[in-house]
């Protein structure tokens, strides 16, 4: 028996995504087209209809960055063919940015409200999808999956200071700047720290640290981090922060439970619903402010035996966020508005 046609419309494939198509590819017919956030709905409308021509129906249409012209060309073509259509997204600012390249409200609403299924990350995202008009029932909820699995994890070294890593881009949303001022508020303590990532606030964030003399306390690696890279900086830190002050998600917070770092996130990430569990494999900062940042940051440093113990549980979390787990639930998707077609 063939395979179900499955055409995904996108702007860019990365790599969780790129892992996610590789298993969807073995269970469907998976045809990926591609176009860049300004594409029109024209390019989108287009690619979509060379991909799913009618001879191969019946199939499923999925657009990715909901709300870009291209997904609303994804979405004529789909009506146009009398097939079913899916939402997958992880956006849920109301008013993103490159706002001349997004639909306007009022049209996202209406394709909310008629697509045939959602795919959001996070519980935070799903709100967003239903507050637009999409149906309860048909939002279904994946999480951004973990790519890079430790083969063993490494003790942490007794009697050490605590080790706390800060690992993204350097941009105001993701709070460095808060790290900063939290940790020059508890240089009396034992602690070290290690920020990592390039991003136009880089030059910034070295300035701070600087302006608070925090040169030897916290190492500043500027630039991008490689996956190898990335590895070494989990194995050697007991901690991640993620003080953001916007954050869809925050793949980072899932990566490093993996690693067994429990995850220290803003209340504004949307990992904190579903991502870690708040005082077992994590803690969530509310509110986010640099009092409060320190507050938990300081606990964590005098406490280390609360993060060994979050440590193991935080591995143990982690494993639901394999990529076949993730997989599972965009079939889910893809059965049930298949389903819905045959009836």
């Amino acid at each position: 028996m063939d395979k179900l046609r499955v055409v995904l419309s996108t702007n860019r494939v990365v790599p969780y995504t790129a892992a996610l198509h590789a298993v969807l590819g073995r269970r469907v017919d998976l045809r990926i087209v591609t176009a860049d956030l300004g594409a029109s709905t024209v390019v989108g409308y287009r690619q979509v209809l060379r991909e799913m021509p009618r001879s191969v129906l019946p199939g499923v249409i999925i657009a990715g960055d909901f709300g870009r012209r291209a997904a609303y060309g994804a979405f004529l073509a789909a009506r146009r063919l009398g097939v079913p259509f899916v939402f997958w997204t992880d956006e849920f600012d109301p008013q993103p940015p490159w706002r001349d390249r997004w639909l306007p409200m009022a049209s996202r609403r209406f394709m909310a409200r008629r697509a045939d299924a959602f795919l959001v990350c996070g519980a935070r995202q799903a709100r967003w999808a239903a507050a637009l008009g999409a149906r309860p029932g048909r939002i279904f909820t994946f999480h951004y999956p973990v790519l890079d699995w430790p083969q063993d994890a490494a003790p942490r070294e007794t009697g050490s200071a605590t080790r706390l890593l800060f690992l993204g881009r350097m941009v105001v949303d993701k709070g460095p700047d808060l790290l900063v001022r939290a940790l020059a508020l508890m240089t009396e303590l034992r602690w070290s720290a290690t920020m990592a990532g390039g991003g136009p606030a880089a030059g910034w964030v070295r300035q701070l640290i600087a302006t608070h003399h925090l040169e030897d306390r916290i190492v500043f690696q500027e630039g991008w981090v490689t996956p190898d890279h990335r590895q070494r900086l989990f194995q050697s830190h007991d901690a991640l922060v993620l003080p953001s002050r916007q954050e869809p998600w925050g793949i980072v917070a899932t990566e490093a439970q993996a690693w067994g770092l429990p995850a220290i996130v803003s209340i504004h990430a949307g990992a904190v619903e579903g991502g870690l569990v708040d005082g077992r494999t994590g803690l969530v900062v509310s509110p986010l402010t640099v009092e409060r940042l320190t507050e938990v940051l300081a606990d964590v440093v005098q406490h280390p035996e609360r993060v060994q113990a979050m440590s193991k549980e935080a591995r143990l979390w982690a494993r639901r966020f394999t990529v076949g787990r993730q997989a599972d639930v965009v079939m889910d998707a893809i059965r049930h508005v298949a389903g819905l077609a045959q009836r």
